[in-house]
């Protein structure tokens, strides 16, 4: 068993990059590992439509699974501590709906009108939905300080349900476009391409940065918010500031890839059981490391369990999430009963 975390962390790093490299074999044509090589260090010419392919496609589409699964889980993570609550989740309480939510909207009511601006648009009705479910989730579910786990999972179905059904609503509004709105909304990796990797990677990194500032607050709010007030930290403040960035992540995210459900909420677990600890200077790093290699390794599995056909990573997550919620549900039979 190995007892230094920061040896954890970098074995797992590792493990990331290799990963990442075999994941780019994987697709419609196949790319040995010699191949990868001969296009990167030998730059042979001889494979220059298969080096389109890698650059293009396969390598924007792995740093997009790295940055995605990466920063799912520092929200997530960061959830379950300002909640007290180890079912928090952006998927679980709303903010990837909310955030889905403001996305259809800007496409189907306002991106036909000033195009040039379709991108900002979506960046910002996803922040307006988010930040509105996600306080909306919170008032539903607190009570008295706190926020029990069945407040939590009855809020967020609540919620759910009901931004489901207003992005329903949005989309018989412009019916042509149900069928692309009804993919992105399952989440995909497969628009991937290196416009989007530019400003989503520093805006990730830079809030996951901040967040990480935040770390001996965060595990001072772990004890109890009566506590970490006795002992000069202040509560809302943290809480609002780590919940604001954690939604700006959330909405940079779900607009560009859509929703991809349940990654927060288990690869904090994964972290915890690992380092034996809830200690954010570790859970925040080893989270995002943990979470990019199961995001590698779901889309991977969604290009490659049908032939010729792509599966939403959304899909495979949610299969595997909801799997995961079930055991949790089934080991901790007393969080239904208050």
């Amino acid at each position: 068993m190995i007892k230094n975390r920061k040896t954890y962390l970098i074995l797992l790093i590792f493990l990331l990059i290799i990963l990442s490299i075999v994941a780019m074999k994987f697709g419609n044509v196949k790319i040995t590992i010699n191949e990868i090589y001969d296009i990167i260090i030998n730059k042979n010419s001889d494979l220059n439509s298969k080096k389109i392919i890698l650059f293009n496609l396969r390598f924007p589409r792995v740093l997009m699974a790295i940055i995605i699964g990466g920063g799912l889980s520092v929200v997530g993570a960061v959830f379950q501590g300002i909640y007290r609550n180890p079912m928090a989740d952006p998927f679980i309480i709303g903010t990837s709906s909310g955030a889905a939510l403001g996305v259809t909207i800007s496409l189907i009511f306002f991106s036909k009108f000033i195009p040039i601006f379709k991108h900002g648009l979506m960046g910002i009705f996803a922040f307006l939905g988010a930040i509105l479910v996600t306080f909306l989730s919170y008032i539903i579910a607190k009570e008295d300080n706190r926020i029990p786990v069945n407040n939590l999972l009855i809020s967020g179905i609540a919620v759910n349900f009901l931004v489901s059904s207003l992005v329903s609503l949005a989309m018989i509004f412009n019916r042509s476009s149900i069928e692309d709105i009804v993919l992105w909304l399952m989440g995909s990796l497969y628009l991937s391409n290196i416009k989007n990797i530019i400003y989503i990677y520093p805006t990730i990194i830079i809030i996951t940065l901040l967040i990480y500032r935040y770390y001996k607050e965060l595990n001072i709010i772990l004890l109890g918010e009566d506590e970490a007030k006795s002992v000069g930290v202040n509560v809302e403040r943290v809480k609002k500031i780590v919940i604001i960035l954690s939604v700006i992540a959330v909405s940079v995210m779900v607009s560009n890839v859509g929703i991809i459900g349940f990654i927060g909420m288990m690869v904090p677990h994964i972290s915890r059981y690992i380092i034996k600890t809830s200690d954010f200077k570790w859970n925040i790093p080893l989270s995002f490391v943990i979470g990019a290699i199961l995001m590698i390794l779901s889309d991977t599995l969604s290009r490659g369990i049908v032939s010729n056909t792509e599966v939403p990573v959304g899909i495979i997550t949610s299969l595997i999430g909801s799997g995961y919620f079930i055991y949790l549900l089934f080991k901790n039979k007393n969080w239904r009963v208050e």
